[in-house]
């Protein structure tokens, strides 16, 4: 179960202004569709070899504390296994806490888990 990359998610309070930020002062380029910034208020950036993703608004999610709000993972790591399902597996049986697996509306099989720091992974 190799990592294949890592695309850090940046909770952001306003991803139109953070989206001309990163395209006009560090040359950032939109892979995502443009509708995805006003429609989901999200987008998928990309410089070179770094990729990121701003998001405004997050809510829910597979693992949430209780009483915890969208400003509690100001940061999410999305890691691309090259078998989500082997390695939701293989964490659930060492006991680690893992989300459920599933499909979201954007299509994407994931799970989440935290770190000992709270860290959405």
């Amino acid at each position: 179960m190799a990592l294949t990359r890592l695309t850090p998610m940046l909770h952001v309070a306003d991803v139109a202004r953070s989206w001309a930020f990163y395209r006009d002062a560090l040359g950032f380029t939109l892979v995502s569709p443009e509708s995805a910034v006003t429609d989901w208020g999200w987008a998928h950036i990309r410089r070179d070899g770094v990729d990121l993703m701003l998001a405004g608004g997050l809510e829910g999610g597979p693992i949430r504390r209780p009483g915890a709000t969208s400003a509690d993972w100001p940061v999410m790591f999305y890691f691309y296994p090259d078998d989500v399902e082997s390695l939701h597996r293989a964490l659930g049986s060492r006991g680690v806490e893992v989300g459920t697996l599933c499909v979201t509306f954007y299509r994407m099989k994931e799970f989440s888990l935290l770190d000992p720091d709270g860290h959405m992974l």
